[in-house]
């Protein structure tokens, strides 16, 4: 269980809040891209930002899941495995049924065989970790309409 959820939404969201006032920065080009607790925190500010991508985040239903209600984010990706033992993908599903009943239009993607954090050697993991990456980015460059902008939000 996350201790201080709430703390560390609020910091991250100032976090945000400050990076769109840089020299330079144009903040309808600021994405979020959380793992696990970070992904869920990302999911928490998802008014916050035009553009998010988020890897096996939990629920946490019993802290309030993905908090109020907001406006739709303009796009949101989710990427988990399906051999999961720490978030169950049945997570994802409720996450992204959620955004969809608040008017977004989540793009999951599943990876067979890989787990949390597609760590390790094993191959479905591997497989997951490549094709995440490639997806996340591609993500960012239609979200921005410029690889650079890409990177520059990873």
């Amino acid at each position: 269980m996350p201790a201080n959820l709430e703390s560390w939404v609020e910091a991250v969201g100032d976090i945000v809040a400050h990076v769109k006032t840089l020299p330079g920065i144009q903040p309808r080009r600021v994405g979020l891209l959380g793992f696990s607790l970070g992904g869920h925190i990302c999911l928490r500010l998802r008014a916050a930002a035009p553009a998010i991508v988020e890897f096996f985040a939990p629920e946490l239903r019993q802290l309030g899941g993905l908090g109020v209600r907001q406006p739709a984010a303009a796009q949101i990706e989710i990427h988990h495995g399906l051999a999961d033992l720490l978030v169950p993908f049945s997570e994802t599903q409720a996450i992204a049924a959620q955004l969809k009943n608040e008017g977004s239009t989540p793009e999951v993607f599943s990876y067979e065989g890989a787990g949390h954090g597609f760590a390790g050697a094993d191959p479905n993991n591997a497989t997951a970790r490549r094709s995440s990456k490639l997806r996340t980015l591609a993500f960012f460059e239609k979200s921005f309409h410029s690889k650079r902008e890409a990177h520059r939000a990873l």
